[in-house]
């Protein structure tokens, strides 16, 4: 009977257990055979090969949404807008002043309790004072000392009513790099302010508050290059969409708002950041789920999380025409917004804030993207959680207003980019 399986055996295995009892013990063309044999076992790995290539290109093609090009793209304008100061009282004594308290606050950043910083970068308070007696005052100034010997003073220039908390300012706390071996790190606030009496005000010159303890954290080890995946399906398709869905309910939202407005500015960044942040609390997510909300969802429960914060900041600034992106990390996302090929605009923000600002920028081929951390009480710009000051330069990678400094994510993993991309 044929049998065509050992024909094929018989041909190209004449060395095999098989063949040998067919055929005897081979044949002179046995070497042309093997040659053959490993011929068509290569052409067949090849061929599978391709396929697999092309196959998995496809699955990757399909897994990646299409996000902005360089014709996509609009940065803020630049407007200047200095600190601003209110007009101080006109009628000020000498002598002992009213009767006044008030208490001074800011929110950290470390675990414990305390405000963390960095060598050759500082740390960042973001200063507000509750009056807490019954005389309105008048803050002139704030000045800071530190353990290890250094001073600042800053005009504040705000009137703050009986039983009132108001903002004040950010003051920046300078920790030189290298750090002095044994330094103590802490540091005190002090406010030089006028209290209101019955027909004039009275200049308090030195209202000293208590020491805090500082965290001075090293800075990283060596720059690593970003593992950057671009507009992955699964990211995209759970945030553009929702976006796309809530652009009308927001420009309701924001109408009355100068967010509104057609000219999209530097100074619009803050103003958004500040916006987001006296309106949405932050809560982890319930029963441990991890739930995206979409814009109108996180302003309508007033609460959300760090996904949540980032696709609202960033859904604003797609409605007053910027470009801009969230970004996912293992366990974090934060905003990140377009500012053009280079970083000159921030110089405006750090005229507004009266600080030198370290501001983070990730720089792409499509030009510089201003990093926001929608949940930093600090100062807009502040580093995001996962990011580590590092010693040093990498392509693509730049700190500004810190001689020096870079960042790197704590960890290898993949960092997700979205683009707010919406046709």
């Amino acid at each position: 009977m044929f049998n065509p399986s050992r024909k094929l055996v018989n041909y190209f295995l004449p060395w095999s257990p098989v063949a040998r009892k067919n055929k005897g013990s081979g044949n002179g063309s046995g070497v042309l055979r093997f040659v053959l044999t490993v011929l068509v076992l290569a052409i067949v790995m090849l061929g599978t090969l391709g396929f697999l290539y092309l196959y998995m290109e496809r699955v990757l093609r399909e897994n990646v949404r299409d996000g902005f090009s360089a014709s996509d793209l609009r940065a803020p304008l630049d407007e200047k807008m200095p600190y601003m100061t209110e007009d101080m009282p006109l009628f000020i004594n000498a002598g002992p002043p009213p009767s006044y308290s008030c208490r001074v606050s800011w929110p950290v950043n470390g675990s414990d309790g305390r405000l963390d910083g960095y060598p050759g970068v500082g740390a960042i308070l973001n200063l507000s004072l509750e009056n807490q007696g019954p005389s309105d005052l008048f803050v002139e100034r704030a000045s800071l000392i530190t353990g290890w010997g250094e001073s600042r003073e800053w005009t504040v220039g705000k009137y703050v009513g009986p039983g009132e908390r108001r903002w004040l300012r950010h003051l920046v706390i300078p920790i030189p790099n290298p750090s002095p071996p044994e330094a103590e790190w802490n540091y005190r606030v002090s406010l030089g302010v006028l209290v209101e009496g019955s027909s004039s005000w009275t200049r308090v010159e030195k209202v000293d508050f208590d020491w805090s303890e500082l965290d001075v954290l090293p800075l990283g080890g060596e720059l690593r290059p970003l593992n950057v995946r671009k507009n992955w399906r699964a990211y995209f398709d759970s945030m553009v969409p929702k976006v796309k869905d809530d652009m009308d309910d927001l420009r309701e939202v924001l109408n009355g708002t100068h967010l509104n407005e057609s000219s999209y500015t530097i100074q619009d960044l803050s103003d958004v950041h500040d916006w987001v942040l006296s309106r949405i609390d932050y809560r982890s997510d319930r029963d441990g789920r991890d739930e995206w909300l979409s814009p109108m969802e996180c302003l309508n429960r007033g609460e959300g999380d760090c996904e949540d914060f980032a696709i609202l900041y960033g859904s604003i600034i797609t409605l007053m025409g910027g470009s801009a992106r969230v970004i996912v990390t293992r366990d974090h996302a934060f905003s990140a917004i377009y500012i053009g090929q280079d970083g000159s605009l921030l110089s405006s923000l750090t005229g507004r804030y009266d600080i030198i600002v370290p501001f983070q920028v990730l720089k792409d081929d499509l030009g510089m993207w201003l990093l926001i951390e929608p949940q930093s009480f600090l100062i807009m710009g502040w580093f995001p959680l996962g990011i580590v000051p590092v010693q040093g330069e990498i392509g693509g990678q730049t700190i500004y207003g810190s001689d020096g400094i870079s960042w790197n994510y704590i960890n290898d993993d993949p960092v997700y980019v979205v683009d707010i991309y919406i046709q």
